[in-house]
């Protein structure tokens, strides 16, 4: 969904029930989409419809009653899906989705935008929904046990991840990647960013980084999601002969996917002992020189460990 919603230039339609919190993490360059949802509380947040008015220009209607998630573009395709437009559905909130991307002329959007009959939204209706959204007491929907490396490890198809280990901080986010948040997200602010060398890492790809400038080396604190690889201007203050690229996170970590397992106390323990016990080996199996998927055998040792760790030995 965010794949057309991004490549189109034409016209963007999205109907869908439920407009939730961080939607504007799944509406790609969002000013001038049309959206249309059902301002039910407490489905619908109010401070979010008002932001995306206000902030991101996208243009709102109400319609009473909306239950379709229909994603619309004019020449690259539609998404016809479960997905509401919430954290829940495309986030960390890990609700099971499922959707099927057709032709754009597989659907005629402006026959179904008027059998919903959508009226504006003034300010006493967005009044009504937040008076509403207060009556109705808000539910965290259920994810279950946070997975661990372990459940990583017993999985026979690994979600795959990349190591990205680094002795000093420096710079910041360059201009190229500042104006690919900007595209996106209607913001210059990246979340996150590491320097990594051409094909490193892709979009999509989870980067758990590694400080080995700490006297507790190494730490570790958050996962990497990838929105955007890019090439840094040699004219860019940020520029660095040795690391060309700079891959970003544009979004709130709360708004990208699962991560491939969660980093606990365990885990955090197991990564020190395995780095003590390599000796000589850290500096390969820890490599600052590529961001890259951790070996085998470094994933035994910290499995290893781990376990010591969580007192499964």
């Amino acid at each position: 969904m965010k794949r057309i919603f991004k490549n189109e230039r034409g016209r963007r339609v999205a109907l869908v029930a439920f407009v939730g919190m961080s939607a504007d993490a799944y509406l790609p360059r969002p000013k001038g989409l049309e959206l249309i949802c059902w301002p039910q509380a407490p489905g619908t947040n109010p401070a979010v419809i008002d932001y995306l008015m206000k902030k991101k220009k996208v243009y709102v209607q109400f319609a009473d009653r909306l239950h379709m998630k229909v994603y619309w573009t004019a020449k690259h395709g539609a998404v016809v899906t479960s997905a509401n437009l919430s954290t829940n559905a495309y986030g960390r909130g890990a609700l099971h989705e499922t959707g099927v991307l057709l032709p754009s002329n597989a659907i005629n959007i402006d026959d179904i935008i008027e059998s919903v009959n959508p009226r504006d939204v003034t300010p006493r209706s967005l009044a009504k929904l937040r008076i509403e959204s207060k009556r109705v007491p808000r539910t965290q929907t259920p994810i279950g046990r946070k997975k661990t490396f372990l459940d990583w490890l017993k999985k026979p198809e690994r979600n795959p991840w990349k190591l990205h280990c680094f002795g000093e901080y420096g710079g910041g986010a360059c201009g190229r990647l500042r104006a690919a948040a900007k595209e996106e997200t209607g913001s210059a602010r990246v979340e996150d960013w590491i320097y990594c060398h051409k094909g490193d890492v892709k979009p999509e790809d989870y980067i758990l980084s590694i400080d080995l400038a700490s006297r507790r080396k190494p730490v570790t604190d958050d996962w990497l999601f990838v929105h955007r690889v890019v090439l840094v201007a040699k004219k860019d203050k940020r520029y660095d002969s040795g690391w060309p690229y700079q891959a970003g996170q544009l979004h709130p970590s709360t708004a990208c996917p699962q991560p491939p397992f969660f980093i606990d106390s365990y885990f955090r323990t197991a990564l020190r002992a395995t780095y003590k016990a390599l000796g000589s080996d850290a500096e390969k199996e820890f490599s600052e020189a590529n961001t890259r998927r951790p070996s085998k055998r470094l994933l035994k040792l910290i499995e290893k460990n781990y376990r010591s760790a969580a007192g499964l030995v």
